[in-house]
């Protein structure tokens, strides 16, 4: 299941690809005022579910990829006022929760690896007006 949802006043482009044999669920929201451009590709055989939500007023590039069997849930919420990239990359078979979440204020540059085969769950959360870039790569 596809859902697409954008609000009035939005300038930004919003892509969803999903390919072949995929039984996951894409949600997709963006709000009033944004002018970010937003991208989620799911690669075949993937079963995980996606949400992806960002607020009004922002100006950032927000992209997710998951390649093929993935079972693992990730979310990133990014609030108002944050100028930051944000990039999730999860490889297969890989079973952990991922959760991001950035909001304004905060200048540092936070990066997690995590390597193959790990089922832990791994949180960051980086305080108010980040201009930092943030990522987390899972081999």
């Amino acid at each position: 299941m596809v859902a697409r949802s954008v609000s009035s006043e939005d300038m930004s482009m919003v892509v969803i690809t999903v390919s072949s044999e995929d039984t996951s669920m894409v949600v997709r929201s963006v709000s009033s005022k944004d002018t970010s451009m937003v991208a989620i590709s799911v690669t075949s055989e993937d079963t995980s579910m996606f949400a992806r939500s960002l607020s009004s007023e922002n100006t950032f590039m927000v992209t997710t990829s998951v390649s093929s069997e993935v079972t693992s849930m990730i979310a990133i919420s990014v609030l108002s006022g944050d100028t930051s990239m944000v990039a999730i990359n999860v490889s297969a078979e890989d079973t952990s929760m991922l959760k991001r979440s950035v909001s304004s204020e905060d200048p540092s540059m936070v990066a997690r690896s995590v390597s193959s085969d790990d089922t832990s769950m791994v949180v960051r959360s980086v305080s108010s007006e980040d201009t930092s870039m943030v990522a987390r790569s899972v081999s």
